[in-house]
């Protein structure tokens, strides 16, 4: 029997380790790719941070911006004006407009045109036909004519015109000749004559017819001729001092009385040239009489 301490000691076989590529690079070259490593995480991490600080102001100024443009972009309360002339004129008048800029206010100017004068919106032109409008041309050239022989005030006093409304935004000055106002209608002899001021200088800007009937007259060639009333309008000396809505006892007040002209019409014509209305030639009104328009 063998003894145990005779046996051969057992021998684990070994395996040898098989270097890495990193075991084989320099102390130096990997501590120098660790502090690469760790400086670039240093400088990335700021800069993460701040772009996405920077995008959450963004969002939150866009939303500002937005909020505030949808606030100011809100209507009013109320509806806006439906028309140019119911932006410029207001309440009945309550005393002329001054002719000082620097005293003169829009609520001043507003209540002078209401006050004096009610004509509206200006009413679509229609179409014509070829007929129609070769009459009317030549009808509106005789109405130019007769306009331009009174080109001041001065012509229209001398002629026995007299004023009946100072200069009005929209509608400028009527000065009218009563001698002539009838049932009949003269496309030559216009009963009222709109001037831009009151001075002897200032110049006309068209002219108005003014007929008595029991319909509405319709003179002009065409479906485009909308005459119009002012009925109840105060007046004293011959001068117009109050509208269509103010109270007899009001009117009374201011030395005037109220004039019923249940069967006058009147329409405009804006036939002077450089004075074409951008509404039509027969609107109601007129954009380009502003106020304090008159340089005489």
């Amino acid at each position: 029997m063998e003894n145990p301490a005779d046996q051969a000691p057992v021998v684990e076989p070994q395996i040898a380790s098989v270097p890495t590529e990193a075991s084989l690079k320099p102390r130096w070259r990997r501590i120098a790719e660790v502090s690469l490593a760790v400086a670039v995480f240093a400088v990335a991490v700021p800069v993460v941070v701040n772009g996405l600080a920077g995008a959450i102001n963004k969002v939150g100024a866009s939303e500002s911006i937005t909020a505030g443009t949808t606030a100011a972009s809100a209507p009013p309360d109320s509806a806006p004006p439906a028309n140019i002339a119911q932006q410029i004129v207001g309440s009945v008048i309550t005393e002329p407009p001054s002719n000082d800029p620097a005293t003169a206010t829009p609520t001043t100017v507003a209540a002078a045109a209401a006050g004096n004068h009610s004509h509206g919106a200006a009413t679509p032109e229609q179409p014509l036909t070829h007929t129609e409008r070769t009459e009317l041309a030549e009808q509106l050239v005789t109405a130019r004519t007769a306009a331009l022989t009174y080109p001041t005030v001065a012509d229209a006093l001398a002629a026995g015109y007299t004023m009946v409304t100072t200069y009005l935004p929209l509608i400028g000055a009527h000065y009218i000749k009563g001698a002539i106002m009838d049932g009949t209608f003269d496309i030559t002899q216009p009963e009222m004559l709109l001037y831009d001021g009151t001075s002897p200088k200032s110049n006309i800007v068209g002219l108005s017819y003014y007929m008595f009937s029991d319909t509405e007259p319709t003179p002009f060639a065409g479906p485009n001729d909308h005459w119009h009333q002012h009925i109840g309008l105060c007046i004293k000396d011959g001068v117009v001092v109050g509208g269509e809505q103010l109270s007899a006892e009001k009117c009374a007040a201011r030395g005037g009385a109220k004039a019923g002209l249940n069967n006058g019409w009147m329409i405009h014509a804006w036939v002077v040239p450089g004075w074409d209305s951008p509404q039509g030639v027969f609107s109601p009104e007129h954009a380009g009489l502003v106020f304090n328009l008159d340089p005489h």
